[in-house]
């Protein structure tokens, strides 16, 4: 076998970096991975033209992907104009109200549950805003820099459809009520496949047992 060739397989096995939580319903601002930068991931994030509309005080499902698993717990918070008034994020659960909606939701210690299917619903504020903005933090307790951040672009209006418009091109996503933890109005749930990738520095992917027997190959070549 070709060296060359040998190595280009090799380097198709290297995880690639990966968005660590994906907000799936209402539709997620940008399709950008970075989100480390608050208050909605990627550093200089404006309002975009993707906008999910409800009446105000409706009820909303928030779904939601956690690609990479993490030890820790999500939070929810609402800024009824723009992206600046977000309460702070706290490694420990805060009092749901002054713009925190929900905190503390899905808490665990177990960092290899990639591809999770998490939902949670909310009861949105009672107030028209046509600037406002959700925001999703996934709060890791492993991790020395805790936070990664999510935004949903909202506009509150007692015009809107009774059930919602969730922005999304399928039509939009319906109700969902389950059991889930944490604080905060409505249930969630959380299902998808448990998977075990190594999760070093917040990326992951690859079998490492394949990537060792390909060195183990290629080494062997070698000596021939």
């Amino acid at each position: 076998m070709n060296r060359g060739v040998f190595l280009s397989s090799l380097l198709f096995l290297v995880p690639a970096a990966e968005a660590h939580v994906r907000l799936d319903s209402p539709v997620q601002r940008g399709e950008s991975d970075a989100q480390k930068a608050e208050p909605c991931g990627e550093s200089g994030s404006v309002r975009g033209t993707k906008v999910a509309t409800f009446r105000p005080g409706s009820q909303m499902t928030l779904r939601w992907t956690e690609t990479i698993a993490h030890a820790g717990h999500y939070r929810i918070a609402f800024d009824k104009d723009g992206q600046d008034d977000f309460p702070e994020p706290t490694v420990t659960p805060g009092v749901v109200g002054g713009g925190i909606l929900a905190d503390g939701l899905f808490p665990t210690t177990d960092s290899n549950r990639n591809n999770a299917e998490y939902s949670h619903t909310i009861t949105l504020p009672d107030v028209e805003c046509d600037n406002c903005t959700l925001q999703l933090i996934q709060v890791m307790t492993d991790r020395a820099a805790p936070y990664y951040f999510r935004c949903n672009d909202l506009v509150l209006s007692a015009d809107a459809p009774e059930m919602g418009d969730y922005g999304l091109e399928s039509g939009g996503d319906g109700t969902g009520n389950g059991d889930g933890n944490g604080s905060g109005d409505g249930g969630g749930d959380v299902g998808g496949d448990v998977s075990n990738g190594t999760i070093e520095g917040g990326c992951s992917g690859s079998s490492p047992a394949a990537i060792l027997s390909l060195m183990a190959i290629f080494l062997a070549m070698r000596r021939k």
